[in-house]
């Protein structure tokens, strides 16, 4: 008897012992190792299974040698965002109480996740299906939830697809999938559906509904690729599975270590009584810790004693000289200018006293623009620029303009490769060398349009000036005198000209060049007619005056009435690249698809030339010659 006591208390004893490990029994599953702090490495880990949870009884092992733990939390409580996306089969096969139980199921999961976790749902028939986008709003998920049917064949791979596509962020990424049969109907393949889920770091935790057309090994893989897990269930146990994969993903927790290794893989092990899991994962090379760099005696100069002192004074002098140098000749030059427009100008003050428009100040060296305006000598660039530094009233030469939009090129991209690299250094370069001739033109143009809008007040003082019986060069000295900015200083160097012997004729035909003016060319031709064959030329000045002023009514009337053509051809000119802006803001791997893939590249293409074609369509059409 007391032997017979003895067997059955160690019996009860070994129970007792043995419970509180059998109530440990489940599951760990390392979810990511986070190696971007080494050596400190952030573990996050999903437990599954276990009734209790103690950090005291959870180790860490690299290479079989036990870590320190230094931190352990919850993963919501540090601070992640999970997403998860449930991904239902709809198809004809689940038709009925399959159905229903996958309803009920997908409902009491949303239900048991914390308000925190971001949820979305994307079923699959015929074709995948977004239901609701990822959201916090569970109930709007729980709504459109309870509305799915089930009809047609089933595109396991091409919702499986679709549901990767939906992350973004950092969050950590879980995708939910029940289906009760093969693919059918799916435009991609296993393969792709399994890099689709191995490219948005995605875990997968699949729920097979027991039928003969279940494809458990497809299943089994979408969850291998992505350390998820695999579970088959009938109808009746739907929510069972989904409430503890709603316990997993809310009951996952972060493990923070600072490892021992460097550079080598790593066999991880994470564990506690009843469950344990093992990774091996590549450790990054360790950074070596600053070392205690103590002041140190500043470095000898390469010239050193009373050369070096003689050296630094030298160029310290030869550089306020060169200064002073330029500005004084600078100086010299400007009051050169002035005494020769005034020697020009017998009548009175000079044009640049009558119009503020004083000699700049050269930023330019002289030298240096001298040096570029010979190398740039005799080609049509520098007959054009010339010509629009004319047009513009821009005192500058050919050189300094020359030296002055490359200036710019190297200033833009040395600002460009400082900021953001090399390809902002060439794209900036490329904007500081077209602005300078891009704002000369502009210039040019606004120029020469102030001055064809004075030209009928030109002929009309003209034509006044010679019923008062003066002659006409009298007559163009008047206009100088009495018409303002820009037409002044066109009409002074006319007059100067004449007056230091050029012929009239070809003085006023290069005032007319410059000034850009079909009108006045024909004023100037009946003034040659005039001349030769005689006749009342205030009069045909009137006439001539008044034709311009007519026209100039109309050209305003058309510039009105074309307005609105203008407006939309610039808004619809704007309008693909402000929404490829956009597009690439919310969205930017959907536009990366529009330069990495081939059809992107077409689409792009096509769009472009078809873009370029519209603009000038309606470019033609709203420009109207008068």
């Amino acid at each position: 008897m007391v032997r017979k006591f003895v067997v059955v208390a160690l019996l009860l004893t070994a129970l007792a012992v043995a419970a509180p490990a059998s109530a440990q029994t489940g599951a760990l599953t390392i979810r990511k190792v986070d190696t971007e702090a080494f050596p400190k490495v952030t573990v996050t880990v999903a437990s599954s299974g276990l009734d209790a949870f103690s950090a005291e009884q959870l180790f860490v092992q690299e290479n079989g040698a036990r870590i320190d733990i230094l931190e352990t939390d919850s993963l919501m409580s540090s601070g992640k965002q999970i997403d998860v996306v449930l991904v239902i089969d709809t198809s004809g096969s689940m038709l009925g109480d399959a159905m229903a139980a996958a309803k009920r199921a997908a409902v009491d999961f949303v239900k048991a996740l914390p308000d925190g976790v971001r949820v979305g749902t994307v079923t699959f028939s015929d074709r995948p299906h977004l239901i609701q986008g990822i959201t916090t709003d569970h109930s709007s998920v729980i709504q459109r939830i309870r509305t799915l049917e089930a009809t047609g064949e089933t595109a396991l791979y091409d919702g499986v697809a679709m549901a990767a596509g939906l992350f973004s962020g950092p969050n950590q990424r879980n995708v939910v999938l029940l289906s009760d049969g093969g693919d059918t109907a799916s435009a991609s393949t296993l393969n792709a559906a399994a890099q689709a889920i191995r490219k948005s770091v995605a875990s997968v935790f699949a729920v097979g509904l027991e039928t003969t057309e279940t494809d458990v090994a497809a299943l089994k893989r979408l969850a291998n690729v992505s350390r998820g897990s695999y579970a088959s269930a009938a109808n009746a146990e739907l929510s069972t599975i989904y409430q503890n994969l709603a316990t997993e993903i809310r009951g996952q927790f972060v493990v923070t270590y600072e490892s021992a290794a460097g550079s080598e893989e790593v066999d991880l092990t994470i564990g506690m009584p009843g469950a344990i899991d093992e990774v091996t994962f590549l450790a990054p090379e360790r950074i070596a810790p600053p070392r205690d760099v103590r002041p140190s005696e500043p470095a000898p100069s390469p010239v050193r004693g009373p050369a070096g002192m003689i050296l630094s004074l030298t160029l310290f002098f030869l550089a306020v000289a060169s200064i002073i140098f330029m500005a004084s000749g600078s100086r010299a030059r400007r009051k050169r200018n002035e005494e020769l427009a005034r020697r020009f100008d017998v009548k009175g003050p000079t044009p640049a006293s009558r119009t503020g428009d004083h000699s700049h100040r050269r930023l330019v060296p002289t030298r240096l623009g001298n040096a570029a305006g010979r190398a740039v000598h005799g080609s049509s660039m520098a007959s054009r620029i010339d010509r629009k530094l004319e047009q513009a009233g821009l005192k500058l030469t050919t050189g300094e303009f020359v030296v002055g939009t490359i200036g710019a090129g190297l200033a833009a991209a040395l600002i460009g490769a400082t900021l953001a690299g090399i390809a902002a250094a060439v794209l900036l370069g490329a904007v500081g060398l077209i602005g300078p001739f891009l704002w000369l033109s502009l210039s040019a143009r606004g120029r020469t349009s102030r001055i064809k809008g004075q030209l009928p007040d030109v002929l009309m003082i003209l034509a006044s000036s010679l019923r008062a019986g003066h002659s006409f060069l009298q007559a163009l000295d008047a206009v100088a005198r009495e018409i303002g900015a820009p037409s002044d200083h066109e009409f002074n160097r006319a007059v100067a000209e004449i007056r230091l012997g050029r012929p009239m004729g070809e003085s006023l035909n290069d005032l007319a060049d410059r000034i850009g003016s079909d009108d006045f060319k024909w004023a100037v031709l009946a003034i040659g007619i005039q001349k030769e064959v005689g006749g009342n030329l205030a009069e045909v000045l009137d006439t001539v005056a008044a034709t311009l002023r007519e026209r100039d009514d109309v050209r305003r009337q058309v510039q009105t009435l074309s307005a609105e053509g203008r407006l939309s051809a610039y808004i619809l000119t704007a309008l693909p690249f402000a929404l490829g802006l956009y597009l690439q803001m919310i969205n930017p791997e959907a536009v990366g698809l529009l330069f990495s893939t081939s059809l992107g590249r077409i689409m792009v293409g096509g769009g472009t030339t078809l873009l370029l074609l519209g603009t000038l369509w309606m470019r033609k059409m709203v420009k109207i010659d008068v």
